[in-house]
């Protein structure tokens, strides 16, 4: 039974139907609009959090989906209604009503109320925003010890996308790959690999939290395992994290978008807000942290002003190292690889450490001054005497300030 409920999630999530050997239905949704989903993170007693995902299928039908740390509880094909503002989806095992909003579902309580408290905000399900699908993506495993990283790169191919995935150091393989043609249905690529009809169909679709993509297949072994091999060449996790940093961009958030805009993709629950303080008393600023569902901190985001939803972001902290940026440049760099990689503006010394700024990739990197001879400092010139500083000099912070 569980086996039957994880193919059937796993195609939900896609939003497609799933048929028996692999292959997909024989109907073309190529032309077919993608229904509205609607997703959401909420709060769980025993557990980091239950991901709900509800698609409107049409205007009676509806899909339900809950899901706790990547292990599917349970899916529903329902039917619904909508009366004064009020969705209700007419099953007895799930929650019943729910508040339409403005590109939201807000989860109501057994009185028909609004659920108030500090995490108020996990319980609104907002709609799944249109996602972007080429560029660079990276998977890094959460399992201790496990130095398996694996790279997907997604890019137009005329009306297809090509599909390569690598891998290394998995399963005592030094290197794995996979090249294939993938077609986009509604909001999923199809890559069919094989050429018989017992073919494996892998699935891209966004990831729950709009951060990435999910990557998965219909083979009940290769769905358990969450970590699964096509024809021996290439592991399949879960989730892979768009991951290039360029001037204007991180991963999948730009310098465009205003805080809005990213916490309509990012459920409440994978983001933390905490007030830090600047140099003076009156310097107080807010710092957003985005975490994966897996809670592993991602990146931290800044706006010049605090409490207003409609600004862009004024400065990234990249906190892990699967971001990169086009010359490779992560967290775990050191100074002589952003030396080799970047022309470096200026070098100027703080209060613990000295910043290195590269104006091209309008960004700055920390290094620790205990991390430094004593001879980093010319005090004839009061500069930073770059030629003292080692290669082998590791980075405290890399930040990105977009404004």
């Amino acid at each position: 039974m569980l086996k039957e409920h994880l193919i059937i999630a796993l195609c939900v999530l896609g939003l497609f139907s799933c048929q028996g050997g692999g292959k997909q239905q024989s109907e073309d949704t190529s032309s077919h609009v993608a229904p509205p989903v609607y997703l959401g993170t909420v709060p769980c007693g025993d557990c980091d959090g239950i991901e709900l995902s509800i698609t409107l299928d049409d205007s009676i039908h509806a899909t339900y989906m809950s899901e706790v740390a990547g292990y599917v509880r349970e899916i529903s094909k329902v039917t619904y209604t909508v009366k004064d503002g009020i969705l209700t989806l007419n099953s007895p095992d799930i929650p019943e009503r729910f508040a339409l909003g403005d590109g939201t579902l807000t989860i109501l309580d057994a009185n028909g109320n609004k659920i108030k408290g500090d995490q108020s905000s996990h319980y609104i399900l907002r709609k799944r925003q249109p996602y972007n699908f080429p560029g660079t993506y990276t998977f890094a495993s959460p399992q201790e010890g496990d130095s398996s990283h694996r790279s997907l790169l997604i890019s137009p191919e005329g009306d297809k996308y090509l599909i390569s995935i690598s891998g290394s150091q998995l399963l005592g393989k030094e290197h794995s790959d996979l090249v294939e043609l993938g077609t986009l249905r509604r909001d999923t690529i199809f890559v069919p690999l094989g050429e018989s009809s017992e073919g494996v169909m892998l699935c891209i679709a966004p990831s729950h939290d709009q951060l990435g993509v999910t990557v998965f297949t219909k083979k009940d072994s290769e769905i358990l395992s969450r970590v699964a091999y096509i024809d021996g060449r290439v592991p399949i996790p879960e989730t892979y994290y768009k991951s290039t940093i360029t001037k204007n961009s991180i991963g999948g958030i730009t310098s465009e978008m205003t805080l809005e805009d990213i916490f309509k993709r990012v459920p409440a629950a994978q983001i933390e807000l905490k007030e830090e303080q600047g140099e003076f008393a009156d310097d107080k600023y807010n710092v957003y942290t985005i975490y994966t569902r897996y809670f592993e901190s991602l990146l931290s985001i800044s706006p010049k002003k605090r409490a207003d939803m409609k600004q862009r972001v004024n400065r990234v902290i990249v906190l892990n190292p699967l971001f990169h940026t086009e010359q490779d440049i992560t967290t775990a760099s050191t100074f002589g690889d952003i030396k080799q990689a970047y022309s470096i503006t200026r070098i100027e010394p703080d209060k613990k450490d000295i910043v290195v700024v590269v104006d091209d990739l309008r960004a700055s990197f920390s290094i620790p001054k205990s991390k430094l001879p004593a001879t980093w400092w010319d005090e004839k010139t009061k500069t930073v005497n770059s030629s003292q500083i080692p290669s082998s000099a590791p980075i405290r912070n890399f930040v990105l300030r977009w404004e």
